[in-house]
């Protein structure tokens, strides 16, 4: 009987002493409080979790001469008219950092000017859904866009794939028309959203959170099974079992 408890309370133990974060990347977010400052961490704006999909980033991107949304028909993000959007999605080839700018049918259209620092990772463009429209430095840290698009549809790129420790900065860095603001959106809710100060140069600081840190549901049931266990070995050595 006292072996069977033991076990028993091991058996508990051990898959939540592994237990890891939810599957999702998340990332967080950053934006100095004026251009140049580099006062990224006193200026933490919160924390995004990346879409996940089976498709590749392109595929997800879905940007053809017959689709003007720039996302996938299944994909969970609504765009809104006059805003840049920015996310991650967790593909099938690897996470990628995603803008796309406006939404189909605003009757204005637009134009955008970007800036993409890579640090402790290279990158390629997954999605450019414009020839020439982006490029990217030979040793693929660094991606410059000039976007322009018209009143029927979208415009934007992809990033990826990223991979481990890295670190991204991104700014606007020169005139643009169509859009009147910029947020960063996270698949944990259609309404978790953070909203950056679209202004050239003064950039957004995005980092990888570490996958390997518990959610607290999992430290909480850690710390329970953890005196199960010792409450179980106690009563053993008293001879109560």
């Amino acid at each position: 009987m006292k072996k069977l408890l033991t076990l028993a309370a091991l058996t508990l133990f051990i898959p939540l002493f592994h237990a890891k974060a939810e599957a999702a990347t998340m990332i967080k977010v950053s934006q100095e409080s004026r251009a140049g400052v580099g006062d990224f961490n006193s200026n933490i704006l919160g924390y995004i979790k990346a879409f996940s999909t089976t498709k590749t980033a392109a595929e997800y991107y879905k940007y053809s001469s017959h689709y003007y949304g720039g996302l996938s028909n299944d994909a969970s993000l609504d765009l809104t008219a006059k805003q840049s959007h920015l996310f991650f999605v967790d593909a099938a080839d690897g996470l990628s950092l995603f803008t796309v700018h406006d939404k189909p049918g605003n009757v204005i259209g637009g134009a955008a000017k970007m800036r993409f620092d890579l640090s402790g990772d290279t990158a390629s463009l997954k999605m450019v859904d414009d020839p020439g429209e982006a490029i990217a430095s030979a040793d693929g840290t660094v991606f410059i866009a000039d976007h322009a698009w018209s009143p029927c549809c979208t415009d934007g790129l992809a990033i990826g794939s990223l991979d481990g420790n890295w670190e991204m900065k991104v700014q606007f860095t020169g005139w643009y028309r169509g859009l009147n603001a910029w947020k960063a959106y996270s698949s944990s809710s259609k309404s978790s959203t953070i909203s950056l100060a679209m202004q050239n140069y003064r950039r957004v600081q995005l980092n990888v959170v570490p996958a390997s840190i518990p959610e607290p549901s999992s430290i909480a049931s850690i710390v329970f099974a953890s005196f199960l266990a010792l409450a179980v070995l106690r009563r053993q050595r008293k001879g109560i079992l």
